[in-house]
């Protein structure tokens, strides 16, 4: 396999988890509840947006905006990976 290809892979698979990454924030937001962990750390934390909408209102939307930022990145990274 040559690197092209390797990279059209890498490149799809960074694209796919972007895309779960969206849809995990999509269905996070419709629930109303985050529930995080730190790796492989027992405690938990959750952020109910009934409880504290204004804490769920900026978590949500900063990781929307993480999201939207590797997705732009990894559209650049393939425009000039393969178009160039």
């Amino acid at each position: 396999m040559d690197k092209y290809t390797q990279a059209k892979l890498l490149w799809g698979l960074f694209l796919l988890f972007c895309f779960l990454a969206f849809g995990s924030n999509c269905k996070a937001w419709a629930k109303g509840e985050v529930i995080r962990s730190r790796g492989f750390a027992s405690k938990s934390w959750k952020i109910r947006r009934d409880e504290n909408p204004q804490a769920f209102q900026r978590y949500m939307v900063g990781m929307f905006i993480m999201n939207a930022v590797f997705f732009l990145g990894i559209v650049i990274w393939g425009v000039a990976l393969f178009l160039w």
